[in-house]
């Protein structure tokens, strides 16, 4: 399983709270996480992409197209992705640039549509 983040420091969040996990049970399960730029040119059976931003001014990463491509086209049976798609992928365009066109967005498209086709299943939680 591999797991996806935009960001090194939230790569090393992950890493703490999964040691922290136990994962006795299932010894063949192996993790490994990185960022997008540490996956490109490799692949994953399952791989679970954060797309959890905590800074507005960051969001950069999420819209560029390339790290798109490389999170979500990592995976060679499941893709997971974690994150706030509906408000990152709302709009066609790219905030505060209208002439760059938002890839979350067609991705969040894509995977709306699939749920309604139904080859495609949506989780909502909510953190507090």
């Amino acid at each position: 399983i591999g797991v996806i983040s935009m960001y090194r420091g939230q790569v090393a969040e992950l890493e703490r709270a999964i040691v922290s996990a136990s994962l006795r049970d299932h010894p063949n399960i192996q993790i490994e996480l990185g960022t997008v730029d540490a996956f490109q040119g490799r692949e994953k059976d399952a791989v679970i992409v954060s797309l959890v931003e905590t800074d507005a001014n960051r969001r950069r990463f999420f819209y560029d197209v390339r790290r798109v491509n490389v999170a979500i086209s990592r995976p060679r049976s499941l893709l997971v992705v974690v994150g706030e798609l509906d408000l990152l992928g709302r709009r066609p365009t790219v905030p505060n640039d209208s002439r760059i066109a938002n890839p979350l967005h067609h991705l969040h498209g894509l995977l709306r549509n699939g749920i309604i086709d139904g080859s495609v299943t949506a989780e909502v939680f909510h953190a507090e």
